[in-house]
């Protein structure tokens, strides 16, 4: 045989050997890379006011992926009144080794949100998910889209078969797109007040505009506090909602309208309600046990204005939610001077 033919039957094995070699030691310096800037980050802050913990880490995914696997996983970012705190006790992030615009995140195991009230008080929602999703997506270091999909969410006082947060960089306008949807969510306890049965869905979606003054927090080098006081204090800033929807038992309540923040941080604003298919709400307001001592329930209220409040052409009830001075305000679907006929059914606070 030639040197020629020699050549043709190994050459195409010797390039294919070179190559994956090349892999694998890319690897390896990617692997370790990570696992170093890891070490640097646990304990330490990642982005203004925000910092991560975990108790031990494995990087694994050999040769195409590159996969971080944390233990007892937190992170803290700032809140209204304290720190806002995350634990998992597993966490793990995926992404391709040639590819770092692009991770997908998972959870397992207990999950813990802890905050501090306005009173000073420490509080926690504990719960525990089927299964728990996430996917995030850089452009020039940048974030332009976060989801989290969660399956059999579970709690003492909340369950919801799924419960998913989508945000976006709109791609055509100067706005964040926002989207919150719940299915089939229970309560137990004093939440259930009136709604025994839960709520079959859940949906907000809307855009946050400008979103300019989020660009350095989506980059990691602002902290979100002052990107809100910017984004407040901005022309024509606000919250436009879309379309929310809330169904429950066979009511169904679907809305639109605008908010933003006032001066102390707190919502401020107001939804246009179209309450459909709720014959049902003076035996709702009925099964109520107990009152708030300085408003009257939702439901009750709803009830008095089914009675009060003429059905629009397409025989549903009109209402309007107001957020204003830290309190939320229902009333008659046509704005009436001085708020006739609105009553505060529940308090507002301090976004930060």
């Amino acid at each position: 045989m030639s040197f020629s033919h020699r050549f043709f039957l190994y050459g195409p094995f010797g390039l294919f050997v070179a190559l994956a070699a090349s892999v694998m030691i890319y690897w390896w310096h990617a692997a370790d890379q990570l696992a170093h800037r890891l070490d640097q980050m646990n304990g330490h802050e990642i982005a203004p006011g925000v910092h991560m913990h975990f108790r031990t880490k494995r990087i694994a995914g050999f040769p195409f992926r590159l996969d971080a696997i944390f233990t007892d996983f937190s992170v803290d970012a700032p809140g209204a009144d304290g720190p806002i705190t995350w634990r998992a006790h597993d966490f793990a992030s995926h992404r391709l080794t040639y590819d770092s615009t692009k991770y997908v995140l998972e959870a397992a195991g207990p999950q813990v949100i802890a905050w501090t009230n306005d009173h000073g008080q420490a509080k926690s929602f504990r719960f525990t998910p089927a299964a728990l999703h996430g996917s995030a997506i850089l452009e020039g270091g940048k974030l332009v889209r976060f989801d989290i999909d969660t399956f059999g969410l579970a709690s003492e006082k909340f369950s919801a078969a799924r419960a998913q947060f989508h945000l976006r960089h709109d791609p055509v306008l100067d706005a964040l797109d926002l989207v919150a949807d719940l299915q089939n969510v229970r309560f137990a306890g004093d939440a259930a007040a009136g709604f025994g049965d839960g709520f079959s869905h859940a949906r907000i979606e809307g855009r946050l505009a400008p979103a300019e003054p989020f660009a350095p927090v989506l980059a990691g080098g602002a902290d979100w506090r002052h990107a809100l006081d910017v984004w407040q204090h901005g022309k024509d800033s606000g919250f436009k909602v879309d379309q929310a929807a809330l169904f429950w038992g066979k009511c169904e309540a679907t809305s639109s309208g605008a908010v933003t923040l006032d001066s102390e941080h707190r919502l401020a604003g107001s939804l246009a309600f179209s309450l459909a298919d709720c014959a049902s709400l003076d035996k709702q307001a009925a099964s109520i046990s107990e009152h708030p001592g300085s408003h009257r329930a939702l439901l009750d209220v709803l009830a008095d204005l089914s009675h009060r409040v003429p059905e629009d052409k397409s025989g549903a009830l009109p209402i309007t939610v107001v957020f204003k001075d830290g309190l939320i305000f229902v009333g008659p679907g046509k704005d009436v001077g001085g708020n006739v006929g609105f009553e505060p059914v529940g308090f507002l606070h301090a976004l930060y």
